[in-house]
């Protein structure tokens, strides 16, 4: 079973940084579900990350990562910078892979 659980939610309007046609609102999501993959590790938990884009009138894409880390903690404070950042979908993996080789 997987479980979301909303961390934080920006709200992108047009500006000095970024030119866009209309708003664009960012959730960041914290992913929880049981490892199955593993025999030694079943029934533990592992954490992913999910961001959401929607415009004003729907959803316009999404990246999920299902399986970042067995670290709670680590995981969190990785969903903080991507949302200070204002990372996107698209970016998502591309930034991981930066976080991933910094840690």
């Amino acid at each position: 079973m997987t479980n979301m659980y909303l961390e934080n939610k920006l709200l992108l309007e047009s500006g000095e940084e970024v030119d866009l046609d209309c708003p664009i609102e960012l959730e960041y999501y914290l992913v929880e579900s049981e490892i199955s993959a593993l025999e030694e590790l079943a029934g533990k938990r592992i954490y992913g990350i999910g961001i959401i884009k929607k415009t004003v009138k729907e959803c316009c894409e999404g990246e999920l990562v299902p399986d970042f880390s067995c670290c709670i903690t680590r995981t969190k404070e990785v969903l903080k910078k991507l949302a200070s950042n204002s990372v996107t979908p698209i970016a998502l993996h591309s930034v991981l892979e930066d976080i991933i080789d910094v840690y």
